[in-house]
């Protein structure tokens, strides 16, 4: 019988810690957000459009940090040797775990450290050129570059596939 009421009183601090554990509330401190991208683009925007409202919900203040460069990696890095505890969270695009790892044989970050919590949005991307430019489709812009090779300018948001032309 004792040892019933000793195992029965175990079990009872057992369990009231373990709820005493459970009862931390997220994010218990302030939570920051690498943006893997430069200030006031799509992926930026977006960002901190969420976080404005995830700091209502939560209670705590959300610091957004921009870490552009690397074709994302800086950030990916960044966030890959933060502490696993939820509070430093990454914003990036798909470049950062479907296409860098095939282009790079050694990445600084494994894309195993990282679990998807949320998509946050999409950003549309196009391809434009002056109204007075002679372009009007992607055969005249190929025409043109193969004609007059590094006579074109580009922008682009990150990692440049098949930049080569034939």
């Amino acid at each position: 019988m004792r040892t019933l009421l000793r195992l029965t009183w175990a079990f009872t601090f057992l369990a009231l810690g373990a709820v005493a554990a459970h009862a931390q509330p997220y994010p218990s401190r302030q939570v920051q957000i690498i943006v893997a991208y430069p200030a006031g683009g799509a992926a930026d925007l977006i960002v901190r459009s969420v976080a404005s409202r995830l700091t209502q919900t939560w209670g705590q203040q959300i610091v957004i940090e921009n870490r552009a460069g690397g074709g994302t990696q800086i950030a990916a890095d960044l966030v890959g040797k933060s502490a696993p505890d939820g509070q430093t969270l990454l914003a990036t695009g798909m470049e950062t775990f479907a296409i860098s790892p095939f282009l790079h044989s050694k990445l600084s970050y494994d894309t195993k450290d990282f679990a998807p919590v949320s998509g946050l949005g999409y950003a549309n991307q196009m391809l434009v050129v002056p109204t007075s430019s002679p372009l009007n489709s992607v055969q005249d812009l190929l025409a043109k570059a193969r004609e007059e090779k590094g006579a074109l300018q580009y922008g682009t948001i990150g990692l440049v596939l098949g930049a080569e032309l034939p």
